[in-house]
């Protein structure tokens, strides 16, 4: 007779698994796996049009597990922000409007999310393209640290590593004001500003900075330029 109180097993995962039994082992096939869902690929492309920059994110999926994984929903999620100050246009105008354009991720939203829409068999391959603007927001660039995370109705969820996208506006010019442009010595103590910020950030932004106007920067923060980010 069968006694429970006499058996001791455990058992192990993976593409094999032993069971371990009152002392012997027998090796088991494991015949479904849950999903397995790798990341195959993320890239960025920027949009700019009529006062607006957006970023397209392109996600390739692959499921290596034995049971179809249905995507439930994926989250932006920012830890860290700062805006690009406008350094030569500091006079200008502009007024702030609300966008005509539908995002599928509005990157001032509480919890910017999107829902999932894609059910990927096993051995499947699948692509997918998220739009991340905002409906409200200043002419300069606002870059976000960010990164994804995408949950499905098996398994754990897949989180990226950290990467960077700028977004601005949508806004408008208002006003009639001439803007005759900064002094050197101000554009110079604004972009020093701009860079120390985006380095706190993790974001080296220096290669924005064009070479003849370099100097400029380094007459007013002496070695910032040829500090790198960390």
């Amino acid at each position: 007779m069968f006694n429970k109180e006499n058996v001791n097993q455990n058992m192990f995962s993976g593409d094999n698994c032993v069971l371990v039994q009152a002392g012997r082992d027998v090796n088991l096939i494991i015949k479904r796996r849950p999903p397995d869902i790798r990341l195959v690929k993320l890239s960025i492309e920027e949009f700019i049009e009529c006062s607006l920059t957006r970023q397209k994110i392109t996600v390739i999926l692959k499921n290596n597990g034995d049971t179809t994984a249905v995507l439930l929903k994926g989250m932006i999620k920012s830890n860290g922000q700062q805006t690009i100050k406008d350094c030569s246009h500091m006079n200008s105008a502009f007024s702030l409007v609300e966008s005509d354009w539908v995002y599928d991720v509005d990157i001032t939203e509480e919890s910017p999310q999107f829902a999932g829409k894609h059910a990927i068999a096993p051995n499947e391959v699948v692509s997918f393209d998220v739009m991340v603007g905002r409906k409200q927001g200043g002419h300069e660039l606002t870059v976000y640290r960010c990164y994804l995370l995408l949950e499905f109705d098996e398994g754990e969820p897949l989180e990226t590593d950290i990467f960077y996208f700028g977004i601005s506006g949508p806004t408008e010019i208002a006003g009639s004001y001439t803007h005759k442009g900064p002094t050197k010595e101000q554009w110079g103590k604004c972009w020093a500003d701009n860079i120390r910020r985006l380095d706190a950030l993790g974001y080296d932004a220096r290669w924005i900075i064009h070479p003849e106007s370099a100097p400029i920067i380094e007459n007013v923060a002496p070695g910032l330029m040829e500090r790198k980010a960390d």
